[in-house]
């Protein structure tokens, strides 16, 4: 199965770096879905969960807002 790298970095830390399946980001006009080779955009974040899923397991992470630059090969996710 393909994977995408993700990052998820925080003002203390990275908070995760691993290649991952599936990311869906609490985008401000809605959830985003993000599946390897997706089109570049930058996504404002909304509070919200975080979703990612890595061989077939679900991690869910609580952000209070912040940006994400999603790439054909790689998200990264800047929030608090």
């Amino acid at each position: 199965m393909k994977t995408i790298s993700l990052e998820v970095v925080t003002p203390e830390k990275i908070a995760f770096k691993e290649n991952v399946e599936f990311v869906v980001l609490p985008a401000e006009m809605g959830e985003m879905g993000v599946l390897p080779g997706h089109t570049p955009v930058l996504a404002h974040l909304a509070p919200g969960e975080l979703r990612i899923t890595k061989d077939g397991n679900v991690k869910h992470f609580a952000v209070s807002g912040g940006f994400a630059e999603v790439h054909p090969d790689r998200v990264e996710v800047f929030a608090e």
